[in-house]
């Protein structure tokens, strides 16, 4: 892969397999080796970064479509040649569709992610544009719900809905010194626990860079935890054809959670405590021709 620019980017080799057995259950396993991987992007607008050899491990399995009942899951875990890097991600999903018309769905999504180089902010030391990175331990959770029903051909109710919550905290700051570096451990410099101050009341880190005792430059706290309900009910009627009117009830809630506190323990405290907005539309559509 290139860029625009003539700069060559990434190489990706790619092994894969997909298999369908006789009573039609199906599977997909993959591997990516990704040796060289130099990003435009992670410093928001900063210098070309490389990034680490990566191994990318990918697993399907789906059970019978056929069937009245359904299972599929897959997961994902990926990790840098250095070890500087891991994800793993996971999903499990059920669909049961009782009668042709009405169908049920549910899955859910766990993912883990440990980066020792995540982006945090831009700042200017010295009238100099600085990239300031750090360490991530994020924890993802989501849960989906959906329900179809299709009353005619011309008229379907639908539902969906899907808790969230993810949370990261970032600890081990640096500073970027030369993002194209080929050993991991020369791209940056790694701020000492006495050039960094956190104060409470600000809810912010501040930077001594130079070594005489004062800030330098500060950051708000990187630390976040999203809690997170969105759900839509929505009634679809085709009047005529290719002319159709919805109906939409949706409901809503975002808050912060506790980014040092568990995914389901953020779920469990935030949504069942907390008061949804609601909001109706109506869309109606006229075709003429």
């Amino acid at each position: 892969m290139w860029d625009f620019g003539g700069n060559f980017n990434q190489v990706i080799w790619r092994f894969g397999s997909n298999l369908r057995f006789q009573n039609n259950w199906s599977t997909e396993a993959r591997f990516d080796y990704v040796p060289l991987i130099v990003s435009n992007f992670v410093l928001r607008g900063g210098a070309r970064m490389r990034l680490s050899p990566e191994l990318i491990y990918t697993f399907k399995l789906e059970s019978d479509i056929r069937k009245k009942f359904q299972v599929k899951g897959n997961f994902v875990h990926a990790h840098s040649s250095d070890e500087t890097f891991r994800f793993s991600s996971g999903t499990i999903g059920l669909s049961l569709r009782p009668i042709n018309a009405l169908e049920f769905s549910l899955s859910s999504t766990y993912s883990s992610n440990n980066n020792n180089l995540q982006f945090v902010e831009n700042v200017l030391v010295n009238d100099t544009r600085e990239s300031i990175m750090a360490r991530i331990k994020q924890r993802t959770l989501a849960l989906s719900f959906r329900a179809n029903y299709n009353l005619n051909p011309n008229l379907t109710l639908q539902y969906w809905a899907q808790p969230f919550n993810s949370n990261g905290t970032y600890t081990n700051f640096k500073m970027i010194t030369n993002a194209e570096a080929m050993r991991f451990r020369d791209r940056f410099n790694t701020f000492e626990s006495s050039q960094v101050d956190f104060d409470p009341d600000k809810d912010a880190y501040g930077f001594d860079y130079n070594h005489d005792d004062r800030a330098d430059f500060s950051i708000k706290n990187p630390d976040f935890s999203l809690v997170q309900l969105r759900s839509n009910l929505v009634l679809r009627w085709e009047y005529t054809p290719g002319s159709e009117l919805f109906l939409v009830w949706s409901q809503n809630f975002s808050e912060r959670g506790n980014p040092d506190g568990s995914v389901f323990e953020n779920l469990r405290q935030e949504l069942f405590g907390s008061q949804l907005s609601n909001t109706y539309l109506i869309k109606l559509t006229y075709r003429f021709l």
